[in-house]
């Protein structure tokens, strides 16, 4: 178990003392959205109704509205890796800043990354499919893949997943719990055109790294208490 009050605190303590950084960070997927809609090809409503003779054209626009979409899904989730890696070193170093928060960063980081969060998301999606309490309990079962794929990018994919299974194992309702209660944020961040998300996102990421690392802790505590159990003389 975790306390969660007290996670969200020190996570609103971190927050409040670099909201310009965090809340610069959390902009840009914003931002990212808002030009998308504006300059990503959109399929002509009338293809919708009526195809043109000419298949060729709907093919062609299609792939540019394909195209499009993907590149700034890839744009969001480099901002998404950024805002991750920032908040972990500012818990880290509270006086981290910028220039040295960019230095943690790497293509090679970014693609472990992404690649591990596109399968949690295939993982996830096709539980879903499954009238979604499965997906739901692959999404608690995972929770903390993100963290764990960058703190240590080192591990396999099947080394991350199970790691995080670990780390979930017997706090499933509690992490379930933990995201209800940013439910109103939520509301607020829809009725409001996601203007609140450059507060929400950020409070919601350092909140979860702090249970991530509160697990993390228990999880070293109990093994290194079984190694000492283990290999302590017979009497």
């Amino acid at each position: 178990m975790f306390n969660r009050i007290e996670m969200k605190a020190k996570a609103r303590e971190i927050l409040h003392k670099n909201i310009f950084m965090l809340g610069s960070m959390a902009a840009i997927p914003f931002i990212i959205e808002l030009l998308g809609n504006q300059f990503v090809p959109q399929i002509p409503q009338e293809y919708y109704t009526s195809l043109p003779s000419d298949l060729g054209v709907v093919y062609i626009a299609l792939a540019k509205n394909l195209a499009g979409s993907q590149l700034l899904g890839v744009a969001s989730a480099v901002a998404t890796y950024f805002l991750v890696v920032m908040c972990m070193e500012l818990r880290r170093n509270p006086e981290a800043d910028f220039n040295s928060i960019s230095k943690q960063m790497s293509v090679k980081g970014f693609i472990n990354y992404g690649v591990k969060m596109m399968l949690l998301n295939i993982i996830t999606g096709i539980g879903m499919m499954f009238f979604v309490f499965p997906g739901l309990y692959l999404s608690y079962r995972y929770f903390f893949v993100r963290y764990i794929a960058i703190e240590q990018p080192e591990l396999s994919i099947r080394e991350t997943f199970a790691l995080s299974k670990e780390y979930s194992k017997g706090i499933k309702v509690s992490l379930f719990v933990l995201d209800l209660s940013f439910i109103l944020w939520i509301f607020a961040q829809v009725m409001l055109y996601s203007i609140p998300s450059l507060y929400v996102t950020p409070y919601i990421i350092l909140t979860i790294m702090f249970v991530y690392y509160d697990r993390k802790r228990v999880f070293e505590k109990n093994e290194t208490y079984q190694e000492n159990e283990y290999s302590s003389p017979d009497m």
